[in-house]
């Protein structure tokens, strides 16, 4: 399976209103999220995967954040 970037899908969906993006960073990584308006509502995004990622993500302990 190919590797597809955030930029990929958005050259694939061209300048289409109904593909949202958003990045956030949780435990020290960062995350696309890419969800299509209309199949979804912002709202469902942010309580159903957002917060949850939020809330059960440990974050790395101070000086360990760099371990391969």
């Amino acid at each position: 399976m190919a590797h597809w970037d955030m930029e990929d899908v958005q050259a694939c969906f061209g300048d289409t209103a109904d593909l949202n993006t958003r990045q956030i960073t949780v435990g020290g990584q960062t995350l696309g999220i890419l969800f299509l308006d209309g199949l979804t509502s912002g709202g469902d995004i942010a309580e159903q995967v957002l917060k949850p990622l939020m809330e059960t993500v440990t974050p790395f302990p101070l000086g360990l954040s760099g371990l391969a």
